[in-house]
């Protein structure tokens, strides 16, 4: 019988629905990209335009498409394990929408100071976007970022956070909100600041917020006028 000092093993992966639903957009977004080569290729020895043309666009999608396949190999690659007194971490480079070293790591527990949470704003093109990070503050003044959480996925490094947190005996500090560089439309080349950064002041924060709830506003208004047009259609069909 396991004894009350000796906790059950408890490894966290992403939900079943994390996991498959970006495994079915990446294959929505390669599928197009398959069939503009080989209608490029077909093309070439009649209309060498029109075969550069579906090229073109293969390309641009193909570079759409990477994302989402990196995006589905991330889902699928993270893992955290609470086992006994060892937090076993398995997190690959892109964690949110920033890329950091990955980690591939066992530490005891017993290692962590503290655990922190901060909301990154990212302003581009217009819009807003936040995202909720955590991070490990290890006694021996390191730190590994967790990864963050963003709008339409589920939460889970707030998850593995906060069972880390009661694993460890340690409450999560927020320590506010800062602003995070867009890098290429918010595409590649995101960065935000160290977590020694001060926190923008708080009127400016609650700004963000603001701003970020009006561009999701715009994207659901944006999508539902789609969904009514597309309906509309089918019936004039």
């Amino acid at each position: 019988m396991e004894s009350a000092s000796s906790p059950t093993p408890l490894i966290l992966r992403r939900s079943a629905g994390d996991r498959w639903s970006i495994v079915a957009m990446a294959a929505v977004m390669v599928a197009p990209v398959v069939a503009l080569v080989a209608g490029a290729v077909a093309l070439a020895g009649q209309s060498t335009g029109a075969a550069a043309f579906l090229m073109v666009m293969a390309a641009f999608l193909a570079s759409l498409a990477v994302l989402v396949v990196n995006e589905a190999r991330v889902r699928w690659g993270t893992r955290i394990a609470l086992d006994g007194p060892t937090l076993r971490l398995s997190l690959p480079a892109r964690r949110g929408y920033v890329a950091h070293p990955p980690v591939h790591a066992d530490l005891p527990i017993a290692s962590i100071a503290s655990i922190d949470t901060r909301a990154e704003a990212f302003r581009s093109a217009g819009t807003t976007v936040i995202q909720r990070a955590y991070s490990l503050a290890l006694v021996d003044g390191s730190r590994i970022v967790l990864g963050a959480d963003r709008r339409l996925v589920d939460a889970y490094f707030a998850s593995a956070a906060a069972a880390i947190a009661e694993r460890a005996g340690i409450a999560i500090r927020d320590i506010g909100t800062v602003d995070g560089a867009p890098g290429l439309l918010m595409l590649r080349g995101q960065t935000v600041p160290g977590w020694d950064e001060a926190p923008l002041p708080v009127l400016l924060a609650e700004k963000r917020e603001r701003q970020e709830g009006r561009a999701w506003k715009l994207v659901t208004i944006v999508l539902l006028i789609t969904a009514l047009v597309r309906l509309l259609a089918s019936f004039l069909e």
